[in-house]
């Protein structure tokens, strides 16, 4: 059984406003994951230096506490919760991403990285995927697609086996 993970990584500092929401969800094959969804709500301002998880698959998290300025300065939200792959064989992978402004992380291309993460029986390992802007789809006002298709014959044939 293989299960599969992916967090949002910013690659430079991120300034978040209150009542921010990020979420992030696996489509395999068209169809969204259900247990894939993860949503990350930030009630505070906050600020997210450089490759940090933003958002990740498989949890929600709320950011409610008020936090110290050394928390701040290492905060990011937690890793994400891995998901069963569905049976059906792989054809087509993407990710559904909604940011909460449009100025957030664009373009989201340069701005962010993927970090994929893989559990195959008693082994666990991460990968991280740089964005090709040719990958990035804008289906509507701060909702993305990322089309992942183009690394599954090199890559997530692999590591899905």
């Amino acid at each position: 059984m293989c299960l599969i993970g992916f967090e949002l990584l910013t690659e430079r500092s991120v300034r978040i406003l209150p009542n921010s929401s990020f979420s992030i969800s696996i489509l395999w094959n068209g169809v969204k994951i259900a247990a894939s969804v993860g949503k990350d709500r930030y009630n505070q301002h906050s600020f997210i230096l450089p490759y940090r998880r933003i958002t990740a698959t498989g949890r929600f998290h709320h950011s409610t506490d008020k936090l110290s300025f050394l928390q701040k300065t290492s905060f990011q939200v937690s890793p994400c919760r891995l998901v069963k792959c569905p049976s059906v064989p792989l054809e087509d992978l993407k990710l559904a991403i909604n940011l909460p402004q449009r100025d957030t992380l664009e373009p989201l291309y340069r701005n962010c990285s993927l970090r994929f993460c893989k559990k195959n029986e008693d082994e666990f390992t991460k990968y991280t995927l740089y964005l090709d802007p040719r990958s990035v789809e804008e289906h509507s006002i701060n909702q993305y697609q990322i089309n992942l298709s183009h690394l599954i014959p090199r890559h997530f044939k692999h590591f899905l086996h």
